[in-house]
């Protein structure tokens, strides 16, 4: 994920091996997103930073935005996009990481 005018993919790109395992997340506070046709804009109001997530990444977003774990985020683009299941674990494992370092998710308290 970068920040600045640059966009980035949900589910792009190479990331850290393993498996997804059930875990669920909480979207910051200071975070608004704006959808744009396809694509979506993260801002976060404390820092500035933003975000420009491509169509892959919003729909990861607007799974995240209802409660979704990384699991049923990996299940539901399987069901929706003809994609290797390892390589779009490993992509959704990178694109929640990245989300993480940049304080815009966070692993939820209350985990179901």
């Amino acid at each position: 994920m970068h920040s600045g005018q640059q966009s980035h993919s949900g589910a792009e790109g190479g990331g850290a091996g393993g498996t997804v395992t059930a875990r669920r997340f909480a979207i910051s506070s200071s975070v608004v997103a704006a959808e744009l046709g396809e694509e979506s804009v993260l801002l976060d109001t404390e820092t500035g930073q933003y975000f420009g997530l491509d169509q892959t990444g919003s729909a990861v977003w607007r799974l995240l935005a209802v409660g979704a774990s990384d699991q049923e985020i990996v299940e539901r683009l399987l069901a929706e996009y003809d994609v290797e299941p390892d390589a779009l674990r490993q992509d959704v494992e990178a694109f929640l990481s990245a989300l993480q370092s940049n304080r815009v998710l966070r692993r939820s308290p209350d985990e179901r």
